[in-house]
């Protein structure tokens, strides 16, 4: 099969396979950039990614601020407000693991449990895709309102994960996500 997304394919044709393509999607049916079949990711092997990234994040996180404490106090120095280290490290995993994704579709947990996000066409998703669609416009209001409002956002991101969870497990949409719709995304076994 063909890639239709090149330019010298033939435009009638290009907008044939374009719809069996999409009509895949909606079937169920998923074809990764090569026209190959593709496998959904389970549900738990999602739950399960992102488990363990949040994991990694504290492990990391607690780990840099232990050592840097400890160097402090043999050195008998303060190395600066352990509130801002540990922010600071919390920024640089999240930036990392968007640059996973944007480069492989997969952050370390995804990459542990052998699924990878990619992009409607097959593609592999944009920085702009991953980042800004289907991370910061769902998370970000979030942590927004928990900072502010601690009780309603609290309510709020319980909601929204509970109804990410559920629609995991709903085959007939692709098991696809609030963010995963809006930034045009699927997530799929590796």
């Amino acid at each position: 099969m063909r890639d239709f997304r090149k330019s010298n394919f033939n435009s009638q044709i290009g907008e044939e396979i374009k719809q069996v393509f999409r009509s895949a999607v909606l079937e169920d049916e998923v074809f990764d950039e090569d026209g190959i079949n593709v496998e959904l990711a389970a549900p738990w092997r999602r739950i399960a990614a992102v488990a363990l990234n949040l994991l990694m994040m504290l492990v990391i996180t607690v780990g840099i601020g232990f050592i840097v404490g400890l160097i402090g106090s043999l050195l008998g120095r303060n190395f600066g407000n352990p509130a801002l280290i540990g922010y600071g490290t919390m920024l640089a995993y999240v930036v990392g693991q968007a640059m996973l994704m944007a480069n492989s579709g997969q952050s370390l947990g995804k990459r542990i449990m052998g699924i990878r996000v990619i992009s409607e066409d097959g593609s592999e998703p944009s920085l702009v895709q991953y980042l800004l669609l289907r991370e910061a416009a769902i998370l970000l209001p979030l942590a927004i309102l928990l900072k502010f409002l601690p009780l309603i956002g609290g309510m709020l991101s319980s909601v929204v994960a509970a109804a990410c969870i559920l629609m995991m497990f709903m085959e007939d949409g692709n098991r696809r996500t609030g963010q995963d719709m809006l930034a045009k995304t699927l997530v799929i076994c590796d």
